[in-house]
């Protein structure tokens, strides 16, 4: 004796947002075959059908996090930052912004885990677990943090838009470095993707990277 068998392919609703002929065709099954998150959402009226749950990759969370732009000024892929421990990925997966502007803002809120002490780079946890690194320039380090200020320490909590540090780009770029600035994120191996928001003028406040867990 065969079976019919019907598979499920739903979005967020519930039983009663379905339409007439889905209806039918449920009705006129004995096996619905699905993702367990929308098996519950058919509801009681189908319960005397044998249900078949189906592994689904994501089913427990899907975890999307945007972070937004720390900076005022035009987002390009990573690789195109000359120093190859960015532009490489070596430390991860990220974004580069060319900036308009010195002030670095805190694009999610979280905990400051390292603010180096020559302020031109800034490493935080975000409260959902992402590790970013944020370095104004490359080699500027060797500024030893004449043209920077810094408004946060390690160990501070910050929220979302909160300045971390101002620098003085035309004083930067008037001693000999480029003020391109990478945001990685340092543990790219716990996102299954890390999405990026390249070739655009941005805003602090504007989304530049998505991560899925």
């Amino acid at each position: 004796m065969s079976s019919k068998i019907y598979i499920v392919g739903m979005g967020p609703g519930t039983g009663e947002m379905m339409t007439p002929q889905a209806d039918h065709a449920l009705c006129g099954s004995d096996v619905i075959v699905g993702y367990p998150v929308y098996l519950k959402l058919l509801g009681g009226k189908y319960r005397e059908k044998e249900f078949l749950s189906t592994p689904m990759k994501q089913e427990v969370r899907r975890c999307e996090m945007c972070f937004e732009e720390a900076e005022k000024g035009k987002t390009v892929a990573i690789s195109n930052v000359s120093d190859p421990t960015f532009g490489e990925e070596i430390l991860g997966k990220g974004v580069a912004i060319i900036p308009a502007e010195g002030r670095i803002y805190a694009p999610a809120d979280g905990t400051i885990e390292m603010l180096f002490d020559t302020m031109h780079a800034v490493s935080m946890t975000t409260s959902e677990g992402v590790e970013l690194l944020i370095h104004i320039g490359l080699d500027t380090v060797a500024l030893k943090g004449e043209h920077f200020t810094a408004y946060k320490g390690n160990g501070d909590s910050v929220k979302k838009g909160e300045l971390l540090i101002e620098a003085d780009l035309d004083a930067v770029k008037k001693a000999g470095y480029d003020v391109i600035t990478p945001v990685v994120v340092c543990n790219t191996s716990d996102y299954q993707t890390v999405e990026t928001v390249t070739d655009q003028e941005v805003e602090p406040g504007d989304t530049v990277l998505i991560l899925n867990k």
